[in-house]
């Protein structure tokens, strides 16, 4: 009984019922057949594009971090949980400053593009190193800029 409950069963006994013209008799068993076929294939491609939306859930970093930590495990399969979830937090850890430190040197060579004067582009490097976002720094960056006093 739990044959004919399967959706697959379900599916190619329903195509095989369906009426079809045409000059030649039809044969229920390859109807059946062909309908199993159809609803494989469309099974594949329901899973495929679900596998493709749960990718797309998921961020490069993360997908990274994954690949990383599946071959450190395969490499030592005898780590545990909590030593795998601690390998995962400082591989997140180390991607994330490597974003950080990526960003900043991005916004550093703008910078470097963007203001001509040396002095003032000095300026705002020794501002950005030591953390000071202040006003005169925006107004700076913005295009709004004064001479340094000296």
């Amino acid at each position: 009984m739990s044959y004919l409950a399967d959706p697959r069963t379900q599916y190619g006994l329903a195509r095989a019922a369906e009426s079809r013209a045409g000059v030649v008799d039809r044969n229920l068993l390859t109807d059946f057949t062909l309908g199993t076929a159809e609803y494989d294939e469309a099974k594949a491609k329901r899973d495929y594009m679900e596998s493709q939306a749960r990718n797309l859930d998921r961020t490069d970093t993360e997908k990274l971090v994954d690949y990383y930590l599946e071959s450190i495990a395969a490499k030592n399969p005898n780590l545990s949980v909590d030593n795998l979830a601690s390998i995962r937090t400082g591989l997140n850890m180390s991607l994330f400053k490597s974003q950080q430190d990526s960003a900043d040197l991005a916004s550093k060579l703008e910078i470097l593009a963007l203001v001509p004067n040396s002095a003032i582009t000095e300026d705002i490097f020794s501002k950005l190193s030591a953390g000071a976002l202040d006003q005169n720094l925006l107004d700076m960056i913005g295009g709004d800029v004064t001479s340094p006093s000296p």
